[in-house]
């Protein structure tokens, strides 16, 4: 290895050779913390015995912005709930809408809040407004449980939730699956993509009592931690924001694997590249306003939970450099082995390519298998997903150059491949 590293900085331009040597050091650095991590807990989630009164009174919250097609199917789903209908309380916020989701929401039975400012054009601005303008604050017994519109809820995700708050934690995430996993291509890759961050991330840090971070949907959280530190989120990425704020003030987000939300994703690239350039926007601004403090912090009082924020916030960054990589194959590949004839040259990148599609082929089936679901209507996904880190990649490249300022709401796909009550994934 010292001889390979030697040879690299003689016979190459230093700065490739540094980024070169960053980039292997900083992959097996991420690759080793969340293998050891699954190795270590990988076990089966401890399902909790339900409690015959769950003590837990939730404020559900539904964000809605021309949600009219699939917020009734929501508030159905909530309050078909196995949970004391005088418990909740379902609360629409209509923020801008232009159709009749409001009207819609209220025949459903929900309480409807309308928000009518042009100002407030996203979900995290309307949010804002909501915690300001309302007397959610002063319900400070109870706990906030958000969910977006295209989303249903199982019918226990409540009773599971209840549990994991009982014992005494502020923050808790659901398990996020697929609702149309089968409807295309982009939605079989998004739940492998939701498949692998269940079991090979949060299951193993949720039984080590380490935090995960929480997503956008399917996350509850006690109304009187939101007081505490606020909302205060300025980014696109108000999940990924507020969870770092939540983890610097000391505090565990706790994944339970029982409570289950099915989100509707994306049916077609273009708009599965519009939802990326979001995400990847918001994180590099979280990167940039959060990262100096959280290293600070693990300067000072380091604890195992500071390590889940930093290594996702490692994330977009090892994806920049592996794009750039991709560049720089045909040199590293004269770099190891040497001057060879062109045919050569050309059978080894092949032999790149065909080792990391199998691999990441058979990586899809192990995570979909591990997370109890079926390969059956999700094969294009699996097939189509070794090209998803290059789509992914080059989305967060572009992030980083042009990020998005602003929230634009995400067309919704078809229901076409939606998972039926009686076949949706559970765990063994």
């Amino acid at each position: 290895m010292l001889n390979l590293i030697t040879n690299l900085f003689s016979e190459i331009n230093p700065i490739l050779a540094v980024f070169i040597v960053t980039m292997t050091l900083l992959s097996a650095f991420m690759g080793g913390y969340a293998l050891i991590s699954f190795l270590n807990n990988f076990g089966k989630y401890k399902t909790p015995t339900l409690p015959d009164n769950p003590r837990t009174r939730f404020k559900v919250l539904i964000p809605a912005h021309n949600e009219r097609r699939v917020i009734a199917d929501c508030i159905k789903s909530v309050f078909e709930s196995d949970y004391p209908r005088d418990m909740m309380d379902v609360i629409v916020l209509a923020n801008n809408c232009s159709d009749d989701t409001a009207e819609v929401a209220r025949q459903a039975g929900a309480k409807v809040v309308e928000v009518e400012d042009s100002r407030i054009n996203s979900k995290a601005s309307a949010l804002s407004w909501y915690f300001r303008n309302s007397d959610l604050m002063t319900h400070k017994d109870e706990t906030l449980f958000m969910v977006d519109a295209d989303n249903i809820i199982d019918k226990n995700a409540l009773r599971y939730l209840d549990v994991s708050l009982s014992k005494g934690y502020k923050v808790v995430q659901s398990r996020c699956l697929a609702l149309n996993r089968n409807a295309s291509a982009a939605t079989g890759i998004m739940a492998i993509f939701f498949a692998a961050e269940n079991r090979i991330w949060n299951l193993p840090h949720s039984n080590r009592g380490q935090t995960t971070l929480m997503k956008g949907t399917g996350c509850a959280i006690k109304i009187s931690h939101l007081a505490d530190i606020g909302w205060k989120v300025e980014s696109l990425s108000d999940d990924v924001e507020f969870s770092l704020r939540t983890i610097l003030s000391g505090n565990t987000i706790h994944y339970n694997d029982k409570a289950t939300v099915y989100a509707e994703f994306a049916t077609e690239p273009e708009t599965l590249w519009k939802q990326l350039r979001r995400w990847y926007s918001g994180q590099w601004d979280v990167m940039g306003r959060y990262f100096p403090k959280l290293v600070k912090r693990m300067l000072h009082d380091f604890n195992s939970n500071l390590m889940v924020p930093f290594v996702l916030l490692l994330m977009p960054i090892l994806t920049v450099m592996s794009i750039i990589k991709l560049m720089f194959i045909p040199m590293i590949n004269e770099m190891i082995f040497g001057n060879t004839s062109t045919h050569i040259a050309v059978l080894s990148v092949l032999s790149f390519i065909t080792v990391s599609y199998s691999g990441t082929v058979a990586f899809s089936i192990f995570v979909l298998k591990l997370d109890g679901q079926s390969l059956n209507g999700i094969w294009k996904g699996i097939l189509l997903t070794p090209f998803y880190g290059i789509f992914a990649g080059l989305n967060c490249v572009y992030s980083l150059i042009n990020p998005k300022k602003s929230w634009e709401p995400i067309k919704h796909g078809l229901r076409r491949g939606r998972i039926k009550k009686k076949s949706r994934a559970t765990n063994r």
